[in-house]
């Protein structure tokens, strides 16, 4: 055992050479002990959710570039747990671990040369025996219906015992001061983000008439401070915190980002207001209306003192919010009788006023779902000026001509990218993961690059408010 850590360390210590920026963390994943496929995912500090399946059995190098802590959680098949078992780690920039699997077949990380790491590191399997899971995309929430002093009083109960958990912990285990002060901070966020959630969430497009209890407790315990400024639970909860300061009437449908965003100017400083204000662009997205963007994304440039922040603004959210978003030329597409044409070509030979253009896949099942309720959108629409486009990732003809028969999509609306996600078209549109949705007026003009799914109400709003100008 000792021979084979003092070789993981060897190796480490080379691929840490190889691979790594100063920055980058460093995770050896050995598959070969692991008799399933290893399943991770992260939420990147400013780069959305990222998720990691890992099948092949052997040894490879996993290098993570965030430029501040991050919480990698497994998912680990288990009978006792419906969704799977899922545990988080936290892990910081500039680290060189070690993760694979026990006979138990549980997701383990090591460092191979600091206990107190691995103490950190096994933090959440002993928090999970007497607190329960913490996070995940199966982790079951407190539901909606629990609301007033009854919701309160059970995250209270919970985010308490949380507390007396990492307290114990601490006095047996030798864990460093930031790690505590980190989980101390996020289970007080996750508390008052999920205490706030039907009342005064921006992520929520109806809310619960306002409670007095509620509102006091989170006000009684929100904390702003820029130690933890890239943490997500902590930059929600200041989201929470803005709406509330907003003054807009929280029961309507939707959210006033322009008013959010001057309050946060008003009351928030440094770089937590940096965070929000980006956050709040990306709430933003799907506003027809890109000046109000525009206007904070130039605030943002001209204040922002963190590197990473300051560049994205100045490199990415400027350029796109100052200039027309043109579909542009030399982005070929087959129709449905496989005959070559452009993308432009659609918008050119048709008399609609605006199109909504979908991309998905036979065998993608979210893609799938959305159909029955963009089929309505189009019964409603269509004769108003909206055009319904289709366009396939598929690399399989074959299923892509199935799948539109199956779902009854319309040969003259339908197409296929040429080379799937590697065709210029899902290039440009950076088509990650679909469904995905692109709003576009008749002069290929592009009014939303993440428009809302057909079931999304907001989707029926920004509708109406186009054809109504």
């Amino acid at each position: 055992m000792k021979t084979h850590f003092r070789l993981l360390s060897l190796f480490m210590a080379f691929c840490a050479t190889v691979y790594a920026k100063q920055d980058s963390t460093i995770i050896i994943v050995d598959k070969k002990k692991a008799h399933t496929p290893i399943f991770v995912q992260y939420n990147g500090n400013f780069s959305g959710y990222k998720v990691l399946e890992l099948n092949e059995n052997k040894t490879e190098t996993l290098v993570i570039k965030e430029p501040y802590p991050i919480r990698l959680i497994s998912n680990d098949t288990d009978k006792k747990y419906r969704f799977g078992r899922q545990l988080s780690f936290v892990i910081y920039p500039g680290e060189k671990l070690y993760l694979s699997k026990n006979k138990d077949n549980v997701t383990y990380i090591r460092s191979l040369s600091d206990s107190t790491r691995n103490n950190e590191l096994d933090f959440f399997k002993e928090f999970e025996k007497i607190c329960g899971q913490f996070e995940g995309f199966a982790v079951m929430q407190i539901p909606v219906k629990i609301s007033g002093i009854a919701r309160y009083k059970q995250l209270e109960a919970n985010y308490n015992k949380r507390i007396a958990f990492l307290n114990e912990y601490k006095s047996r285990k030798p864990i460093r001061d930031t790690y505590y002060q980190y989980l101390k901070a996020l289970f007080l966020n996750d508390y008052l983000v999920t205490l706030a959630a039907p009342y005064f969430s921006p992520y929520e497009q109806k809310r619960l008439p306002q409670n007095k209890e509620i509102t006091a407790a989170f006000e009684n315990n929100f904390i702003s401070s820029d130690q933890f400024f890239y943490e997500s639970s902590y930059r929600a909860a200041v989201l929470s915190y803005v709406l509330l300061k907003s003054g807009q009437d929280l029961e309507k449908t939707g959210t006033d980002y322009k008013k959010m965003a001057e309050i946060a100017l008003n009351s928030l400083s440094g770089a937590t207001l940096e965070a929000v204000l980006l956050d709040i662009i990306n709430l933003n997205k799907q506003n027809t209306d890109k000046s109000i963007n525009l206007h904070i994304a130039e605030k943002l440039a001209s204040i922002s003192q963190n590197p990473f922040i300051r560049s994205f603004a100045t490199d990415n959210l400027l350029p796109f919010y100052k200039t027309t978003q043109q579909i542009g030329n030399n982005l070929p597409l087959l129709n449905g009788k496989y005959e070559a044409g452009e993308l432009n070509d659609i918008f050119k030979k048709s008399d609609k006023r605006f199109y909504y253009v979908d991309f998905w896949a036979s065998w993608c099942g979210p893609c799938r779902a959305e159909m029955p309720a963009s089929h309505k959108l189009k019964a409603e629409y269509e004769e108003k000026g909206i055009g319904f486009v289709y366009i396939s990732t598929d690399e399989d003809p074959n299923a892509w001509s199935n799948a539109m028969q199956q779902l009854g999509i319309a040969p003259g609306e339908s197409y296929l990218l040429p080379s799937g996600n590697a065709s210029a078209i899902a290039k440009k549109f950076n088509i990650n993961s679909i469904p995905r949705y692109l709003l576009v007026d008749a002069h290929a003009q592009i009014i939303s690059d993440n428009a809302p799914r057909p079931s999304d109400p907001e989707v029926k709003r920004m509708f109406d408010k186009l054809l109504n100008n």
